[in-house]
């Protein structure tokens, strides 16, 4: 984060939304984090994968400490072990889910066996209820944009909203019933 958020402040002048998407597992990020959101605002997205939080059970392993450069095994099939790791890495999380608070950056968590949907759409529901900002969603089909009546529904619809002070918030309906159930 530190070359990017020095870069991000410097060149792009005009307040905008960043989005930050790492597994933020390097430290020494949080006063760029800070600098950043103060002149834009920063939404963190944390990629993570279960392997970096239980590591299987593969024997013996190689494991580079990132500050040091010195390498350790590690013994994944000790109980004692595993546990250490686990409790290091969930302490972990929750000094990030500090640093995320302390600097007024909102961030969801999302895993790569699960469906980024969900974590997304409570991400944005709390920012924009912490903002007191009105949202509204639209579902539009593909059939929507072609008809050209539809069409101008639509965007009647969105120009309504906005002049309202709503943000809408459209999503692409692209379930086909018809071809589910054929």
């Amino acid at each position: 984060m530190r070359p990017s958020g020095r870069y991000l402040t410097s060149v792009i002048k005009k307040r905008s939304i960043v989005f930050l998407i790492s597994d933020f597992l390097g430290d020494g990020f949080d006063s760029a984090m800070k600098i950043a959101n103060r002149k834009h605002d920063l939404v963190a997205l944390k990629i993570s994968d279960k392997a970096e939080k239980e590591l299987p059970n593969v024997g013996l392993i190689p494991v580079k400490d990132n500050e040091t450069d010195e390498v350790v095994w590690l013994d994944t099939s000790d109980q004692k072990t595993m546990n250490r790791y686990k409790a290091q890495m969930l302490r972990k999380e929750d000094e990030l889910r500090q640093i995320f608070s302390k600097s007024g950056v909102d961030f969801a968590e999302i895993a790569t066996h699960q469906s980024y949907v969900k974590p997304l759409m409570n991400l944005f529901k709390k920012s924009f209820l912490r903002k007191k900002i009105k949202i509204a969603q639209i579902l539009l089909t593909l059939e929507d944009t072609e008809n050209r009546r539809r069409s101008l529904n639509a965007k009647d619809t969105i120009s309504n909203l906005f002049e309202m002070n709503i943000v809408p918030i459209v999503n692409e309906n692209d379930c086909d019933v018809d071809n589910i159930f054929a």
